[in-house]
């Protein structure tokens, strides 16, 4: 499960909301506001509570060319397991994982020395990584901040009218929000953006 970006208590010291009567509804909204976040990011943040295991292909080999590098699109925290497109492991210490100088990795590349490879052929190659993908160990606070005021945003609509410029609350409990979220939350989390490939 993945954490909120602001908890209940952030939410109701923003709003000076002194009384725990709508405490399961702000709880709601603030899991909300992250998987809005999420989507209009392309990103999660804070550290994953479990790894999880991705499958990527490689772009085979080119000329005869041993292609050593896989970029991976998923935002990549850790790495604890490799495996190529024969299923066979591929020990870390065989590959560097790039950007040296970044929290967020983006690269693995296989050692020159080593014999490994991501695999052959003229199929595609798949190869699957286990590890925790998030843009970042903590949640940076401008994304907090951002998923603090979108929570209060739609808290506020609550006792509004149904106007097309609101979120509106569907029966089942899907939150649905109007294609336009609040200037200054789109401020927070614009350059965290990720560009599409």
């Amino acid at each position: 499960m993945a954490i909120d970006y602001c908890s209940v208590e952030d939410v109701k010291l923003y709003l000076s909301i002194h009384v725990d009567d709508d405490n399961a509804l702000l709880e709601r909204l603030a899991s909300a506001a992250t998987a809005i976040i999420n989507v209009r990011t392309k990103r999660n943040f804070g550290e994953p509570v479990a790894e999880t295991t991705k499958t990527y292909f490689t772009c085979g080999n080119i000329s005869g060319y041993r292609n050593l590098n896989l970029w991976v699109s998923d935002d990549m925290l850790t790495v604890s397991a490799i495996t190529n497109a024969f299923g066979d492991s591929i020990p870390l210490g065989d590959v560097y994982i790039l950007p040296f100088n970044s929290e967020l990795k983006t690269n693995i590349t296989i050692k020159t020395a080593s014999q490994k490879v991501w695999g052959y052929g003229n199929v595609d190659e798949t190869v699957t990584i286990t590890g925790k993908f998030a843009y970042s160990l903590l949640v940076p606070e401008d994304i907090r901040q951002a998923a603090i005021r979108l929570v209060a945003w739609m808290y506020r609509q609550k006792d509004g009218g149904a106007d097309l410029d609101r979120p509106l609350l569907s029966g089942d409990g899907t939150v649905i929000l109007p294609a336009h979220l609040p200037h200054d939350v789109e401020m927070y989390i614009k350059p965290y953006i990720k560009e599409s490939a």
